[in-house]
């Protein structure tokens, strides 16, 4: 068996316990759908955090291995490189934190200034990833990466000019350390993180506080009228759970906002050319109707300014939860 099989074996091993089914074309590259009739709530996938980083202006309250966020500052840190955080002793023995990634991140320190808020982040995000799989100077990044879609071949110029001079400034730190890594393997990096990593919001869904990467959630397609939504539950912001927002008819594919399906068509399409390069052509995009923006308004949100969905907390509750804000609410209107 190729090593290739091998992977999509374990894959589907992570998919088999959901009413899901994995399937390919070239169209939509690997993508899923519903085995059976779903009800509102069933859950379709459960997947735990591969690798995550903390956004920059929140190290210090928010914690590097369960993500939460503390309304003080954390006193529990690595004490060679002060750039890493912890709520408590427990999560602290539990992190992926490493003497590579101490030293990695003080020569980013060193260059800080040079850069933007988000392109420190994009950084932070690559070194804790290859200090992950770094062994004696050897590079062995998880196959399972292979698996995620880059879509970098659709990038504009200005995208990847603008990319290259992160993987080239990236290059330069590590090979101040010798390790062998080429530009176009860390470009390549950078748009599958780009285009995969899903969003850990504070409490009340104000701050994005950390990018985490979920393998299997990665193969759900986006909609501008999704018929699933991800959330975190219990404060468990190293496990993400799909859930059905309404019922969903056998063998029908299974798709995610990846924006803020709240923007208009063309703010829609600019900010999905932009981010993930690819023209949306969902039903939501094409209709010029509204039909679908009226269907879309019960799962709207009632809290202000919030751009999250409500997403059912049990299969035949009425009860549901926003996906970014968390607060809950009752409505005879959920079907």
């Amino acid at each position: 068996m190729s090593s290739s099989n091998s992977l999509i074996d374990v894959i589907v091993s992570q998919l088999s316990p959901f009413p899901v089914k994995l399937l390919c074309n070239d169209d939509r590259g690997r993508y899923l759908v519903a085995e059976r009739d779903l009800e509102p709530g069933e859950v379709v996938c459960c997947a735990s955090i591969l690798f995550g980083t903390i956004t920059e202006h929140l190290k210090t309250t928010v914690c590097a291995y369960c993500f939460n966020q503390f309304q003080k500052r954390l006193t529990l840190t690595c004490q060679t490189c002060c750039e890493i955080y912890y709520c408590s002793n427990e999560c602290l023995a539990k992190s992926e934190h490493n003497h590579v990634e101490c030293e990695l991140l003080k020569k980013l320190r060193k260059i800080a200034r040079e850069l933007t808020s988000d392109e420190y982040s994009t950084l932070r995000a690559i070194i804790r990833l290859i200090s992950m799989h770094l062994t004696e100077n050897t590079l062995n990044i998880d196959p399972l990466y292979d698996f995620l879609v880059s879509n970098k071949q659709l990038a504009h110029k200005e995208n990847l000019q603008w990319y290259t001079s992160q993987a080239e400034l990236l290059q330069k730190i590590l090979r101040d350390f010798a390790i062998p890594v080429s530009t176009s393997y860390l470009l390549d990096l950078l748009y599958k993180l780009n285009c995969n990593c899903f969003g850990i919001w504070s409490k009340r869904g104000s701050q994005c506080m950390a990018t985490g990467i979920f393998i299997s959630a990665s193969f759900f397609n986006h909609q501008c009228y999704p018929n699933c939504r991800h959330v975190f539950e219990n404060q468990n912001n190293r496990e993400i759970k799909i859930k059905t927002l309404y019922h969903v008819p056998a063998g029908t594919e299974l798709c995610i906002p990846y924006i803020n399906i709240w923007q208009n068509q063309s703010l829609r399409r600019l900010e999905l050319k932009n981010a993930y390069f690819f023209d949306c052509r969902c039903l939501r995009c094409l209709d010029e109707r509204g039909y679908y923006d009226e269907r879309l308004e019960v799962l709207a949100c009632k809290r202000k300014n919030c751009t999250g969905l409500m997403v059912p907390c049990f299969v035949g509750g009425k009860e549901r939860i926003c996906s970014k804000c968390k607060v809950k609410r009752k409505d005879k209107s959920f079907s």
